[in-house]
């Protein structure tokens, strides 16, 4: 059986950890996010040239429904994911049109799940 003294410290370890594992993700989104658009791409973290065909509105408020088509879309996006759509540099936050995590993507189309959004159909 543990000390109390153990547990704390277990627990401050662990919470140390979790921290920084936390700090490190952040740190390699913003370095990705500082390569040029090309590079993403390239490199499977960005898509280019989508395009908004549906908003639907989800019950219970759970966010919109978005789906997007992307004729070229070789990202390493997966179901799950979380996405930031941006129109410019990711970094600055007055270019992102909406954050949220990939629903469904195949054959072209992009489905996001997104609480909050500023886009519209028809916009690229």
């Amino acid at each position: 059986m543990l000390s109390d003294q153990e547990i704390r410290e277990t627990k401050e370890q662990l919470t140390a950890f979790v921290i920084g594992e936390r700090e490190a993700n952040y740190r390699a989104v913003l370095s990705t996010w500082a390569l040029p658009l090309e590079e993403r791409i390239a490199k499977g973290w960005a898509i280019k040239d989508l395009r908004v065909e549906e908003i639907a509105i989800t019950p219970k408020g759970r966010g919109d429904l978005i789906t997007l088509s992307c004729p070229e879309d070789q990202s390493r996006f997966r179901e799950g994911d979380a996405v930031k759509l941006t129109d410019g540099d990711p970094r600055d936050l007055t270019t992102t049109l909406a954050e949220g995590r990939i629903f469904s993507s195949e054959d072209g189309h992009i489905i996001i799940s997104a609480k909050k959004h500023h886009l519209q159909i028809g916009i690229d």
